[in-house]
């Protein structure tokens, strides 16, 4: 009976197991394109080297921001996932890209309207830009950041939500395919 349960168990694990690697994987591969995207966009490069940031301030910066999107991103795979849908391969792509950045735009509108609408209307402070992420929302959507973010990483980032996603879905059934090929 007990080798029973734990074939059962070993069973269970082999089924989640892959596809839960594929998915962290996956979500670590976007959070690394995040932060190299928004190197790119923001020209953290010159940044540093006029002074406004220290190599690892700048990294740190682009590493939370990057942790952002990521989960963020995370929400729309989360709820892609639940539906279920046998959209064609492009559909599937293109429903989670535009997703994506759907609520990376949202993101960025929920941030201006509690900045703009705030009742202390003297200098921001990180608290303006939300609790907890303050500090790095500031870094990214003070004064014309929110549009540098909206016109360069929300498009980049939207079509490689939907592209990694997409490649999850089929990785996760060759995967599913191979451990279980009889059913």
């Amino acid at each position: 009976m007990k080798s029973l349960r734990s074939q059962e168990n070993h069973d269970a694990l082999r089924k989640v197991a892959p596809p839960a690697a594929l998915v962290v994987a996956s979500l670590f591969l976007y959070w690394l394109i995040t932060a190299i995207v928004l190197w790119w966009a923001y020209d953290i490069g010159s940044l540093i080297r006029d002074g406004y940031y220290q190599r690892n301030q700048a990294l740190s910066a682009v590493s939370k921001m990057g942790i952002i999107v990521t989960l963020l991103t995370s929400i729309i795979w989360f709820v892609a996932k639940r539906r279920k849908t046998l959209d064609a391969r492009w559909t599937l792509a293109w429903n989670v890209a535009w997703q994506t950045s759907l609520l990376l735009c949202a993101y960025v509108l929920i941030i201006l309207v509690k900045i703009q609408f705030r009742t202390d209307k003297g200098a921001l402070d990180d608290s303006s830009f939300l609790p907890i992420v303050g500090h790095t929302n500031a870094q990214f959507l003070s004064e014309s950041r929110s549009l540098s973010f909206v016109l360069h990483v929300v498009p980049v980032m939207g079509c490689v939500s939907g592209i990694l996603y997409y490649l999850l879905v089929q990785l996760t059934r060759l995967v599913r395919s191979y451990s279980h090929p009889l059913s």
